[in-house]
């Protein structure tokens, strides 16, 4: 551009969960885009686009700031504003150059409240800003209200009469076509109309304008008309492998089954009808598109603006066995992109290497004749404008939570999880990402160059929770006891506190880190203030054993030296146990309840679970040193429990030899043993059938014989 020139405008426009999932990618065979495939004929479609973390706010922050969440810090909803030494985004840069800068929407992160309209039976949920600042724009129309259906959920997957049982992955997984009279309420609607007028009303000039778009977002509620672009009976279904996770490292399978959606959908029927409405939820995000780049055709200033479209992450409809996004293969993290520049007006229609949309912000400023600070990003001018063909990108990184990285060129992914195991896919013969190929010796040597792509560091938020230095005096807990529901933490907690230099707060159990919500972190260590200074401090709460890795890598910082203890009990009696209690609780007889009620208990997501000791173990085992974890199996505290008590508060640091004071009897007493009722054999086959490949498992993990486990105890055992 000449000094004479004027900077062009930028029109801005990012869809919310939109995977690769356009016509013009030809990634779905029946998918109507055709407003999105014209503005790619338009410009320059990268086909291989890539997110650097399959979630949205992080994904937003590595656009805006052009760097990977190893370099920001922000790998899910840590915040940006506040630290020191942050990235300026393209925003502000575009902003102190002079430029006019406007949006609507969903531009940074930001949520509806879905779970406060099931709550109080809304018909509409409210909109919650949480990164976008006022600061940044001349002006902003916000989201406010999202109309919803009656009658939720459509699908029926859940019952939302009884809302506090549904959890909180579906209090939004619904779909469904929006009754007439409520769509022009539908803020994408607004946001369209707001960019359109804005476009219509002789722009100033040079402007830049957001348009986010949240849908084609959970929940599918869109206008009916984009339902019928479809036959409900000739929607292609995503190709699915039954076994595709047998390949895959337990981290891997931990993210692709956290829920088990794919087992729900399909269990209930209701896959078809799901991809028909992620596709009618596409078809009305291309509509607003369509709308908003028409405007800007008429607005007389097309020729002198960039237009720049993305989805800001990819989505799972059951590929791998998955949905939604929260994981690094190729549908959680693949997106379009699209640049229409005047610059670009002789450049290729296609680009086939992959990139990144971190891309985006060093690109668009040299698109403006502006300076870019070092980034992660790479300017795409001049690999779109590259006449030689000896431009290359380096390969693309996405991240998903600290130390998990993916690797991607145009014929390898590389996926290397926090606990070292690694997956590898060749795309050039496994587009599906069915076979991995991680551990061949023949292609060690494509893995180590890879690798070499891979983030040397991982930065930490700079209002992470700090690790207390070696000075410092002790804080917090020394140790958590977690594990199985049922498996003896209850007698342990009663055991533990007789001895005198060990000290409880309060309660039993706390409950702090699966109940949170807002509360800071103080108030956990406030817990355990006041215990003698030769005490071990600590609590006993079996449910932090369903932690996410994230909150465990909180405690881990925190407190970096807990000592940890893991009661573990055969899962088919645990899950008989649990389900008696729930009997008690519902006021019914063993008698009154059928196989059927059971059934549903034992298959119930709370339930498998807390079962899944396996992947809890994997979690808390690839965040805390092994050295720092003790395992208890429920069998050996009840037939030697003065034996597990001694090996326990050896690993705690106490006097083992206090408890060989305790009686006998008093040892060998449960504090609650639960109701002695014999589970039926019908439920005994099916417990067995879903708890048998997982105990197989954990013998290995524990290196001890757990047949015993599988065979029906005798009447006198």
């Amino acid at each position: 551009m000449s000094r004479h020139q004027k900077p062009p405008n930028v029109l801005f426009i990012i869809a919310d969960d939109l995977n690769a999932w356009i016509g013009a990618l030809g990634r779905h065979p029946t998918v109507r885009t055709p407003n999105i495939d014209a503005l790619a004929a338009r410009g320059t479609l990268f086909t291989h686009a890539y997110c650097s973390a399959p979630y949205c706010n992080a994904s937003r922050m590595g656009i805006f700031t052009g760097c990977l969440p190893s370099t920001t810090g922000i790998y899910r909803d840590e915040p940006l504003w506040d630290r020191t030494r942050r990235q300026i985004t393209f925003v502000e840069r575009l902003r102190e150059s002079g430029y006019y800068t406007t949006g609507a929407g969903k531009v940074f992160h930001g949520v509806f409240d879905y779970a406060a309209a099931g709550r109080t039976g809304a018909n509409h949920a409210e909109w919650r800003e949480i990164e976008n600042r006022p600061e940044l724009w001349d002006n902003f129309l916000t989201n406010e209200l999202e109309p919803l259906p009656d009658d939720r959920p459509l699908n029926r997957l859940f019952d939302f009469g009884n809302f506090t049982a549904v959890p909180e992955a579906y209090q939004l997984f619904d779909w469904g076509p929006l009754p007439d009279d409520r769509v022009n309420r539908i803020p994408d609607e607004e946001v369209s109309r707001y960019v359109c007028d804005f476009l219509s009303e002789t722009p100033p000039e040079p402007f830049f304008c957001a348009a986010g778009l949240y849908k084609p977002h959970l929940p599918w509620h869109v206008p009916s008309r984009f339902f019928n672009l479809y036959d409900p009976d000739a929607i292609a279904l995503p190709l699915v492998r039954a076994d595709d996770l047998d390949d895959v490292p337990a981290i891997g399978r931990e993210w692709a089954l956290s829920p088990r959606d794919h087992e729900l959908v399909v269990g209930a029927g209701q896959w078809r009808t799901a991809v028909h409405g992620y596709l009618a939820a596409i078809s009305y995000c291309d509509h607003l598109v369509g709308k908003i780049v028409s405007a800007l055709d008429r607005s007389g200033v097309a020729d002198r603006t960039v237009i720049v479209f993305c989805g800001d992450n990819g989505f799972h409809l059951g590929e791998k066995l998955h949905w939604r996004k929260f994981a690094l293969w190729e549908e959680a993290t693949r997106v379009p992109l699209i640049i229409s520049a005047p610059a670009m007006r002789d450049a290729p229609k296609r680009i086939y290497q992959p990139v990144s949309l971190i891309d985006i912000y060093p690109t668009l400023l040299r698109l403006c004749d502006l300076e870019s600070p070092p980034v992660d990003g790479m300017d795409l001018v001049s690999l779109v404008c590259d006449a030689t063909g000896t431009v290359a990108r380096s390969p693309v990184v996405m991240t998903w939570g600290r130390g998990n990285h993916s690797v991607r060129t145009a014929e390898w992914r590389l996926i290397r999880y926090s606990d070292g195991s690694e997956e590898l896919y060749d795309h050039r013969v496994d587009p599906f990402e069915w076979h991995n190929l991680a551990g061949s010796h023949e292609l060690e040597g494509i893995c180590a160059e890879l690798r070499r792509a891979l983030p040397q560091q991982s930065n930490e938020p700079q209002d992470a929770p700090q690790a207390p230095s070696s000075s410092a005096p002790r804080t917090g807990p020394h140790f958590l006891g977690i594990g199985a529901q049922k498996a003896g933490t209850t007698w342990l907690y009663e055991q533990l506190k007789r001895h005198p230099d060990i000290s409880f707060p309060a309660e039993k159990e706390v409950h702090f880190w699966d109940k949170r919500g807002d509360r800071p972190v103080s108030e956990w260590l406030d817990l355990f203030k006041g215990a003698a200074d030769k005490q071990k401090r600590g609590e006993i709460t079996p449910a932090y054993g369903i932690l996410d890795t994230d909150t465990i890598r909180e405690i881990h910082a925190l407190c970096p030296d807990l000592r940890l203890f893991y009661s573990l009990r055969n899962p088919i009696e645990r899950a008989w146990s649990s389900a008696l209690m729930a009997l008690e609780r519902a006021e019914m007889t063993i008698d009154e309840a059928s196989d059927a009620w059971f059934l549903d208990h034992f298959k119930s997501a709370g339930s498998r679970q807390r079962g899944d000791a396996e992947t809890c173990l994997s979690r808390w085992r690839r965040v805390f040193p092994a050295e720092q974890m003790h395992l208890i199996l429920y069998d050996d505290l009840a037939l030697k429990p003065l034996d597990t008590l001694v090996k326990l508060a050896s690993h705690l640091g106490i006097d083992g030899e206090f408890f060989r004071c305790i009686s006998e009897e008093g040892l060998k007493r449960r504090v609650f043993s639960g109701p002695a009722m014999p589970l039926r054999p019908s439920l005994r086959r099916f417990l067995t059938i879903l708890y048998g490949s997982k105990i197989e498992r954990l013998e290995g993990i524990l290196d001890r014989d757990l047949r015993h486990w599988l065979v029906e105890p005798t009447p006198d055992a």
